[in-house]
């Protein structure tokens, strides 16, 4: 039996595309590994939990007290001392040094601060696939924090192993993202592989007289501008009822504040009593496409603060798709190519509440019906069993 090692610096329980890396792994008889950031709780797997405790920091840095790093390693990327950070830099060298006497046939990293790390744990001798599912040094534009302390390193990266970017197997989520490290670091082996949910058996729900209700799901991040769904709801003038509820996911004090503004938002610019607004507590993601069927209207919007967010393919289109939901896209190319190829729904021409507002009103009972209906043809062909094949083969032609 075959054994693939996957690596990935984010909370592998909540990460839906490593999850599914996994799982399709393990159904077709693979031995699988896992290193990620907290547990995973499938008994299929070995785990191993990159974890750094103040213990593991103390070992990779310059000063002798914990409470020094952060200002160190910030000094590093301010001065652009760019591969002293690498070798210093505690994910990788954690990484190094718990999977050092790990065998494995194949890894799979699904980050680019890794790379390092997964070059000298493949010794040249096993293959290598990297998921690059951002355009990584453009990921928080936004962020002048970020951009500060981060962008000069991932720049570094792509930059001093783009020989070796060449040599090993990449995917990313899109042709725009493919096409960004064409264009920008000659890197041009890339396989797509969207991160879209299995298929769900599952049927339009009819619309309810005089009332069309909506849905977002998402994260609640202030550089997506989600008060400007919120504000379209000022410019509606229909005699339908609407019901729109949002489901966001909050992980830190700055995205709780954010959400409790979008309340306030709602609660004191949208004074239409035939539009109601609610924000309701996140849906387990293994109950998420079976709740999404209950609505109407999927609102996928994410607001181009970056590039990565113009380019963007979300899940939630797809969970939309798989719900068998009516779509409303904002304007981004990835999204709009999808909504427009398999006419699940409407695209808005820009990303104004205003504009928001123009095409929801475009939307009827009978379109809309129209649009679930494609949507329950799209489900078919647009699912992870489909879209598994592309990585089931890509793996199979490095191990045989």
């Amino acid at each position: 039996m075959k054994k693939i090692l996957i690596t990935s610096l984010s909370d592998i329980s909540k990460d839906s595309r490593v999850l599914k890396q996994v799982k399709t792994l393990l159904n077709n008889n693979y031995f699988v590994i896992t290193a990620a950031f907290q547990n995973l709780n499938l008994n299929s797997t070995n785990h191993i939990h990159i974890q750094l405790t103040n213990k593991h920091k103390l070992k990779f840095i310059f000063l002798s007290l914990n409470r020094f790093y952060k200002l160190t390693e910030d000094l590093i990327s301010i001065l652009n001392l760019n591969t002293l950070k690498e070798i210093i830099n505690p994910y990788i060298l954690d990484m190094k040094n718990k999977l050092k006497s790990i065998d494995f046939d194949l890894i799979i990293s699904n980050d680019l601060l890794t790379l390092p790390a997964i070059i000298h744990l493949s010794n040249n001798k096993k293959p290598i696939i990297l998921d690059l599912h951002e355009y990584f040094p453009e990921e928080y534009t936004d962020n002048k924090t970020w951009v500060l302390f981060y962008k000069n390193f991932y720049l570094h990266l792509l930059k001093k192993y783009q020989n070796k970017l060449n040599q090993i197997n990449l995917i990313t989520v899109n042709e725009s993202i493919a096409k960004l490290y064409r264009e920008n670091f000659n890197i041009n082996k890339f396989n797509i592989i969207r991160n879209i949910p299995y298929y769900h058996n599952l049927s339009p729900r009819v619309i309810e007289d005089n009332l069309i209700k909506l849905v977002h799901v998402g994260g609640a991040s202030k550089s997506r501008k989600l008060e400007n769904m919120i504000l379209a709801f000022k410019y509606i003038k229909s005699n339908l009822n609407f019901l729109v509820d949002f489901y966001l996911v909050t992980n830190d004090k700055d995205s709780q504040n954010y959400l409790e503004y979008l309340k306030n938002l709602a609660q004191n610019e949208i004074n239409n009593p035939n539009i109601k607004i609610n924000f309701l507590k996140p849906i387990n993601q293994d109950d998420l496409i079976n709740k999404l069927n209950e609505y109407d209207i999927g609102l996928s919007y994410m607001y181009p603060s970056n590039i990565n967010n113009l380019y963007c393919l979300p899940n939630k289109l797809f969970q939309y798709m798989q719900a068998r939901l009516a779509i409303l896209a904002s304007p981004n190319p990835e999204m709009a190519k999808i909504v427009n190829e398999y006419n699940l729904g409407l695209v808005s021409k820009n990303y104004e509440p205003q504009e928001l507002a123009k095409s929801l009103q475009l939307f009827n009972k009978q379109n809309i019906m129209l649009f679930k209906q494609n949507s329950d043809k799209a489900s078919k062909l647009l699912n992870f069993e489909n879209e598994s094949k592309i990585l089931l083969n890509l793996i199979n032609s490095l191990l045989n």
